[in-house]
């Protein structure tokens, strides 16, 4: 059915989280020459998406937080990072643990369904994001109701909802219908005055000046859906 809306909105989801630590998981292994502990890149073994993208999203959000944790799901070699999260089928769904992120605490969540275990595991296995990524689609869909029609023409598009998991925990999950995505709504993100966020999600377009960069101020970023 559809989903329960979870009584906070992006907004106040900022108030709530500075109170204590937030968690930021992170895809980690997958694609890469070794475990990063930042956001620097030395070197990196491209697969598609490679996961550098969603880290370089995530610190362009931590940017907004005060006190954040940063979880990988997976080790260098990609097997999953148990301390982490819970695992109902080896990397593919990844819950994060109660003993690192507890009732009424924050947890947000950078980049897709693949290479994010932690979000694959938000959009299959519970029902409480109001928007998932419809894979056989190929487009955003309202949980429980109609895909979102999107305009044509554009770069690409992310999206940002923000939501109550099964254990209270108050989870912002960002990411891109491709890897470009992820990075321009991040950036989208970090300059929306957050008190002006009153609505759960929000799909942005995002459309390049030619130059091939994704950079705030030359680029067209464009609500498109929002709920």
């Amino acid at each position: 059915g559809l989903y329960v809306k979870s009584g906070i909105n992006l907004s106040q989801f900022y108030e709530l989280i500075d109170k204590d630590t937030c968690n930021v998981f992170l895809p980690g292994g997958i694609g890469c020459s070794g475990k990063k502990k930042d956001f620097s890149i030395d070197r990196v073994d491209v697969v598609y998406p490679p996961v550098y993208i969603p880290w370089l999203a995530a610190g362009t959000i931590m940017g907004r937080t005060t006190n954040e944790e940063i979880r990988y799901d997976a080790y260098a070699d990609g097997t999953i990072n148990s301390e982490v999260i819970e695992t109902a089928d080896d990397y593919v769904f990844g819950k994060p643990r109660l003993s690192l992120a507890p009732e009424n605490s924050g947890i947000i969540v950078v980049g897709g369904l693949y290479p994010n275990a932690v979000t694959n595991y938000y959009e299959q296995m519970e029902s409480n994001s109001p928007v998932i990524y419809d894979t056989s689609a190929g487009r955003f869909r309202v949980r429980g109701g109609e895909i979102v029609e999107l305009p044509p023409g554009y770069e690409d598009y992310g999206l940002v909802e923000i939501f109550k998991d099964s254990e209270n925990r108050n989870v912002l999950m960002i990411y891109g219908k491709r890897k470009e995505g992820t990075f321009a709504i991040s950036i989208w993100f970090d300059h929306q005055d957050i008190s002006t966020l009153t609505s759960q999600y929000y799909i942005v377009a995002w459309d390049d000046d030619g130059d091939g960069n994704i950079e705030w101020g030359d680029d067209t970023f464009t609500i498109v859906a929002q709920g």
